[in-house]
């Protein structure tokens, strides 16, 4: 039997403030006819204020609090190099992200009042591409290179200030965010291939593949008296498929185009709370396997 409710308020009160501050440079240098270096670098510093309320006509509601002011720096450099319609590019960028946060090393115990600073995280992408014509109207690419992305703030500072997180595990059904969590890791290949069949048509074919590691997902951390979630880097995708497009250039007053995409997305989790949700609601225990994701779009044109 269901029932509408028509009357009371929301039961969800919540409070956000974000400003972040942002700053970068560049610098582009020819050096002969060969090379071309670029590099720069920047810098974003976050300041969040995040509290809310779940559920507050409870004694002792899901209340959640934080301040935090996270800040990341990256570095690049990268050599182009034109040989003639032989066209490379190499390169590597450094990024640096300190989430500026504390917690309790272990919450569950009210023993051990010992205090954790979060650890700042240094990632290395190399990137490497290239483009080699192989006539005068067929040209062949091909990229490779790591990407990274850091965690979704949520995931990392939800429930963890030692003002809120011991009040939030005696509630019990607590998510807790991780202060150490890795950024999302990406490795990426895409080989394409440009062919003018004429002088107003062209067709383009791209594959790609791509692996991803570190995804976050929530985990039980059992303890007493209540047992609560944690986000952990532990889930994998991978996304691979090909991309055919069709162009016809404006002549005798029409022109077009059409792009298909093939896509094949499989992983081990498809949002980084799907386990807590068959675990905790559902009670049942889903195999950790690839299977194919809920945004696995198959076909697109």
């Amino acid at each position: 039997e269901g029932r509408f409710f028509t009357t009371g308020d929301y039961r969800y009160w919540m409070y956000l403030h974000n400003r972040d501050y942002q700053g970068r440079f560049d610098i582009i240098h020819s050096v002969g006819k060969v090379h071309e270096f670029k590099t720069g670098l920047d810098f974003t510093q976050y300041n969040m204020q995040n509290a809310n309320n779940n559920l507050p006509f409870d004694a002792n509601p899901f209340w959640e609090y934080y301040d935090r002011t996270p800040y990341k720096i990256a570095y690049y450099i990268q050599d182009k190099m034109d040989f003639e319609g032989l066209i490379a590019r190499l390169g590597v960028r450094v990024d640096y992200f300190d989430a500026k946060a504390y917690t309790f090393a272990e919450p569950e115990n009210f023993m051990n009042d010992t205090i954790i600073e979060s650890e700042p995280n240094y990632t290395i992408s190399p990137r490497l591409g290239f483009s080699l014509p192989v006539t005068d109207r067929m040209k062949l690419r091909f990229n490779y290179g790591h990407y990274f992305q850091i965690p979704a703030f949520d995931d990392m500072y939800t429930t963890n200030d030692t003002g809120v997180i011991r009040l939030a595990i005696l509630r019990g059904n607590t998510q807790v965010g991780n202060i150490n969590l890795k950024p999302q890791k990406t490795v990426m290949y895409e080989l394409g291939i440009e062919n003018q069949l004429t002088d107003v048509f062209a067709v383009g074919f791209t594959a790609f593949f791509k692996d991803v590691y570190d995804l976050t997902q929530l985990r039980v951390v059992p303890a007493i008296p209540l047992s609560y979630y944690m986000f952990f880097n532990v889930d994998y995708g991978s996304i691979k498929g090909f991309e055919l497009n069709i162009q016809k250039r404006m002549s005798d007053m029409w022109a077009f185009g059409i792009n298909y995409t093939l896509q094949l997305a499989k992983g081990t989790a498809a949002s980084a709370t799907e386990w807590y949700y068959d675990h905790y609601h559902w009670d049942i225990d889903v195999p950790v396997i690839d299977y194919w994701l809920d945004f696995d779009e198959r076909h697109t044109l």
